[in-house]
């Protein structure tokens, strides 16, 4: 009996698409002074890799436990759609003393992105002190 070894091989190359979306917040004390709880200031819409997407910032946290926190997630806006992004988060300071510095950074790992889901997306969770 003989045999026959056959060997294959395939490779499959994936795209990756990278993009930045600066979100400004003006006047941000007054803001975090003036928010309720689980309530939420959005971005405007902004497009990476053919998927539309948005920043949800809550200066208050949103809900009681998260309080004392910010909350930023990012939010899959396109519909119909599931996915796996990798996204990084940075503040940089406005006043004087810190101006265009980094004051937090945050880099998730891949993260899993479904428009069905109503969170859709990750969180980040810097202490207020930090942003003041």
């Amino acid at each position: 009996m003989s045999r026959i070894t056959r060997r294959t091989a395939s490779s499959r190359t994936i795209e990756a698409h990278i993009g930045t979306h600066i979100f400004k917040i003006d006047d941000y004390s007054q803001k975090k002074g003036s928010t309720d709880v689980g309530k939420f200031i959005r971005s405007s819409t902004f497009t990476v890799g053919g998927f539309d997407w948005s920043t949800c910032f809550y200066p208050n946290g949103n809900d009681d436990v998260t309080r004392h926190y910010i909350i930023v997630f990012l939010e899959l806006m396109s519909s119909d759609v599931e996915l796996r992004a990798h996204y990084n988060i940075q503040f940089i300071g406005g006043d004087d003393a810190v101006k265009d510095s980094i004051i937090s950074w945050y880099s998730t790992g891949t993260r899993l992105f479904k428009s069905s889901n109503l969170m859709k997306g990750g969180e980040y969770r810097p202490r207020h002190r930090r942003l003041q």
